[in-house]
């Protein structure tokens, strides 16, 4: 971009200005928009090479699905990853006397 540019747009109304920096706008943001396309597609491509799934948001950030990591005894359908907030299920079977080791689902015995 030159100087010349500069010139030109000083010469502009400010209606033809405005209307000029819409455009440029409006192309920034399809440029940014058809990069992200093209980094997610990468993600996933990645992704999937590593034998991993991923679910990528529209804000960009990549969140990968985590396997459950704890399981409710007493309903097995209840599970937990491990991460965020403690569910209601996990804070009860804590306060009944378990262990956050005992709720592991890698050592509950199998499902029947």
């Amino acid at each position: 971009m030159g100087v010349d540019m500069f010139s030109e747009l000083r010469d502009l109304s400010d209606d033809d200005l405005k209307e000029y920096y819409r455009q440029a706008e409006a192309l920034i943001t399809e440029r940014e928009q058809e990069r992200k396309k093209k980094a997610i597609a990468k993600i996933r491509d990645i992704a999937e090479g590593a034998g991993l799934k991923v679910d990528v948001t529209e804000r960009g950030n990549v969140k990968t699905k985590n396997p459950p990591k704890y399981r409710n005894p007493d309903k097995l359908s209840q599970t937990w990853t491990g991460i965020g907030v403690k569910p209601k299920w996990f804070i009860g079977a804590l306060e009944s006397g378990k262990t956050e080791n005992d709720l592991l689902i890698i050592n509950q015995k199998s499902i029947p």
